[in-house]
Formats: structure tokens, C-alpha cells, sequence
């Protein structure tokens, strides 16, 4: 993953983050307060050796006692010393549960023993670590050796009674709570990261270009549901969605004019990925240039075309495959009065005719008579179908659902459709979040007018009259003269 993944994920998932730190922050904050005050007193004392006339008696006697420091440092929180502190006291405790409360540190080159006592009481703690330095003082005569008056090499002194403590040392709330603030955190994205390290489902742009090594034509903004890229885009003709079809069409055009672009073929890998959405819009939005455009409903196992243009679904593709064509059956539809051709009637096993040389022929006469053709098809990974397809057509566009798309299933579409032919020309995403740009031109644009949010075909179905040489019975509406003065060569 790249830092852009990394930080794409977090950013995704940035309320799982702050939930899970303000969780932490609140454990810490209840282990704290479940906890009882501890207080620390500290008492310091003193070690010297007991006798020396000699500036060089009392340098061995110092260098003496500095070597046995750790020694006396270790004897201060020993049953010795602590048993007699616990009787002088009158603990109810014992020597071990003594020792975990008391601390002893002796600063370096020095003859000092500081004893700190932690107690729930400030009174408590000052009272054992007075009575653990007096055991100490005791203790070290019986321990050290004696000169020859039987007087001990060692004496201590209390130097640093202790005192009261005026704020518990423990808990430290700010700390816990800081703690689990953090701890939270990093759970909260060490989640993000595991999400997004399992998923393989493309969420942005950036991510589906990389699975299926294609470059993405357009981001189409999601609909309203119940309502598709057409209807919306007739409804606002100045709107985000169809602003984003037209960045799809100006990706569309052919750098090079030997290689036209005029049979687009809208595949998807899975069924509820918007394939037939995007085919529709998409001739919609050419038909809007004043280009001749014909839709074809090429899905002849589960076609949606008819249904979202309020067409009959027969006749339709299959009639003119069967070579029907007693009468014309493209119909026009929309404002802008494109020509749609419909499935028509189901066949039981559509492979044979997608294959067949009348597949062939009608492509090309609709080729003579339109300035594009729009092809939708069937799922590309559960059938071959759009596999026929992608071979006759001059491009495919790929249609991704960002977020429900796999990233495996996307590569592997994208290498069936090459492998049978196709030239894929990138991905369409359809669905994705407003960018900045589309929120930019919502606010400059100008007010217009807005068309009904319907876009219903005409009441009656129109026969579209067959242009000369479609022997297939694919039909055409006659241009007016403005459209054809408007129409650009090649594709948009």
C-alpha cells in the first residue's frame, strides 16, 4: 500500500477513530477514578563511618561505606528493617506487603538512602517512612562490622524527615486518560488500515485505476434513487451529472482520426454495477451535440433499456438478428430524439446470435446510417456475451461501482474483455461523491429553466424509417439540418 492508501483509509474511517479514542480516553478516565488516592512521603538518611582521626581514616572509612550503599539500600526494604517499622506502627500488614509500597533510591556517589512510602493517607505515608528510616538506622549497627571499642563502623543519620504530601502521586488521571486517548487511536486505525488491507473493493479514482490498469474517463455523481443519469441530466442540463458526462465525452475523442471511437460498448463485471444507466446516459448526452446516435439493448438475458425508456421491448435486436425486417424498429425517444432499438423478444441461448455474421451486418449498416452507436450488455464475467461484443466494437468502456466493486473481479473483467478483442478505453465510475470541481460549477452556473425529471418516451412508438443499405431493419431519425451542421468528426 501506498502512503496516499494509508492515508485514504484513515480518512475514511476517521469516526472510527475518534470513537475508539474518546473510548480509550473514557476507560482510562473510570480505571482512574476506580483506583484510591495513594500519597508519598519521603525520608532521607545519612550513612558515615563511625570513627577516623586521619584525613586518610576518614577517606577509607568513606570509600568503605560508599562500597556497602547498594548493600544498605537493599537492607532498608528487608524484612529486617520493616518487621520492626510494622511493630513500632502497629500495621496490620506484613513485611512482602510493606515492601511493594516502600521505594528506596540512593543518588549516585553519595551516601544517601532516600525511603519513599506510599499510603492512602498522607499522614500514613509520612508516619512509615519515618518509622522505615529509625528501623534503619537500627538496623545497620547490628549489620556492619564493629572496631575494637565493639562500636559500629557505620552510623546513620536522619537527615530529611519526611512531611505530608499535600496531592496524591496516584492515579495520574491526566496521564491514564492520555493513555487511553492514544491507545484508542491507534486501535481505531490500526482497524482502518486491517479494513482496508482486506478489502479489496476500489474506493476511489486513484485505487481502480491501479487494479484494472486503465485510466478512469469520468466520475458520474450519484442519483437520487429510482432516478437514473438521463432523467437527471434532462432535468438539469446544467447539473453535475451531466457536466461529468460531458468530461466523458471530451476523454472520448480520438487523438488520432484513423482510429474512431463510433461503437462504444458499456460493459460491467456484475449485474448492479449501473452499466445500463451509464449506456443510456451516455447516448443522451451525445444525442445533446447533435449527433445521430442509436442505442442498442445488446443485454438479451436480463435487458433493462425498454423499461427505463417506457419503450416496448419488442420488436427489438433479436428480430433484426433473425433477419425481420419487414419494419423498421428503432425508435426515437428523449428531447433530443435519439434511436433507441430494444431487445426484443428473449431467446433461449442469446451466444449464437451475439456470434453471428448478422450481428456483424448490423453494426455495419448502423455504422453508414448514425455517428454513434451505444451497446449495453449482459454482465462480462458470468457470461460470454459481451465478450461477442467487445470484439465488433471500437471501445469499451468499463463501469465501476466504487466501494462495491472487487478489485480481483474488475481486473479479471478488464483482461476478459482483451482478451477477446476489445479495446478497452478506461473506467467509468458511477456513484461517486461530488468532487470540489462539480460543487464549483453547481454554484456558477447560471439559472436555467429546469425540464421535468421524467423523460418518457412517446406515447405511441414511431416507426423509424430504415436508411438506405440497413438491410437489418435498424432505423434512423432524419437529422435536421442543425443537427448535422452541428455534428463534429469522430467521437466526443
Amino acid at each position: 500500500m501506498t502512503v496516499q492508501e494509508y492515508t485514504g483509509a484513515l480518512a475514511r474511517h476517521w469516526v472510527v477513530i475518534v470513537l475508539t479514542a474518546l473510548a480509550g480516553g473514557v476507560v482510562g478516565y473510570l480505571y482512574a477514578a476506580s483506583q484510591p488516592a495513594q500519597y508519598r512521603s519521603t525520608a532521607s538518611v545519612m550513612l558515615a563511618a563511625q570513627q577516623g582521626e586521619s584525613p586518610v581514616d576518614l577517606l577509607q572509612g568513606a570509600t568503605y561505606v560508599q562500597n556497602l550503599m547498594a548493600s544498605y539500600t537493599v537492607l532498608a526494604s528487608s524484612p529486617l528493617v520493616l518487621e520492626h517499622a510494622i511493630e513500632d506502627l502497629g500495621l496490620a500488614t506484613t513485611p512482602s506487603d510493606l515492601a511493594r509500597q516502600v521505594r528506596v533510591d540512593s543518588p549516585l556517589d553519595t551516601s544517601v538512602i532516600e525511603i519513599s512510602v506510599a499510603q492512602p493517607s498522607p499522614q500514613e505515608a509520612r508516619a512509615v517512612a519515618d518509622a522505615v528510616a529509625a528501623s534503619l538506622a537500627d538496623a545497620v549497627p547490628q549489620v556492619s562490622p564493629r572496631g575494637a571499642q565493639e562500636a559500629s563502623a557505620v552510623r546513620v543519620t536522619v537527615i530529611a524527615p519526611a512531611t505530608a504530601a499535600q496531592a496524591p502521586v496516584a492515579p495520574n488521571t491526566r496521564f491514564l486518560v492520555a493513555s487511553g486517548l492514544l491507545l484508542g487511536a491507534l486501535l481505531g486505525c490500526a482497524y482502518a488500515v486491517l479494513r482496508r488491507v482486506l478489502d479489496t473493493r476500489p474506493a476511489s479514482a486513484e485505487e481502480a485505476a491501479r487494479a484494472a490498469d486503465a485510466p478512469v474517463l469520468a466520475e458520474l455523481p450519484a442519483t437520487p434513487p429510482g432516478v437514473g443519469p438521463a432523467a437527471e441530466m434532462t432535468a438539469d442540463p446544467a447539473g453535475a451529472q451531466a457536466e461529468a458526462f460531458r468530461s466523458l465525452l471530451a476523454a472520448l475523442r480520438p487523438g488520432d482520426a484513423a482510429q474512431p471511437r463510433q461503437v462504444l460498448l458499456v460493459a460491467s463485471g456484475d449485474a448492479e454495477e449501473g452499466r445500463s444507466a451509464v449506456a443510456l446516459g451516455l447516448a443522451v448526452a451525445l444525442a445533446g451535440l447533435g449527433r445521430r446516435v442509436l442505442l442498442v439493448d445488446a443485454d438479451l438475458r436480463h435487458p433493462t433499456v425498454a423499461r427505463a425508456t417506457g419503450l416496448p421491448p419488442a420488436p427489438g435486436l433479436t428480430d433484426v438478428l433473425a433477419g425481420d425486417a419487414s419494419a423498421a424498429v428503432g425508435r426515437p425517444w428523449g428531447p433530443d430524439r435519439l434511436t433507441v432499438l430494444t431487445s426484443g423478444p428473449l431467446p433461449s441461448d442469446p451466444g449464437p446470435l451475439l456470434a453471428s455474421d448478422a450481428l456483424a451486418a448490423v453494426l455495419r449498416d448502423a455504422r453508414a446510417a448514425y455517428d454513434h452507436v451505444v451497446l449495453d450488455s449482459p454482465p462480462a464475467l458470468a457470461l460470454s456475451d459481451a465478450l461477442w461484443l467487445a470484439s465488433r466494437a471500437d471501445g469499451v468502456l468499463v463501469v465501476v461501482r466504487p466501494g462495491t466493486t472487487r478489485g480481483r473481479r474488475l481486473r479479471r473483467t478488464v483482461a476478459r474483455l482483451r482478451l477477446a478483442g476489445g479495446h478497452v478505453l478506461g473506467l467509468v465510475l458511477g456513484g461517486a461523491p461530488l468532487r470540489t470541481r462539480a460543487r464549483y460549477a453547481e454554484r456558477l452556473r447560471p439559472p436555467s429553466p429546469r425540464r421535468p425529471a421524467a423523460v418518457p418516451g412517446p406515447a405511441e412508438p414511431v416507426p423509424v424509417p430504415v436508411p438506405a443499405g440497413a438491410a437489418r431493419g435498424v432505423g434512423e431519425p432524419s437529422p435536421t439540418p442543425a443537427a448535422r451542421a452541428g455534428g463534429d468528426e469522430g467521437a466526443a
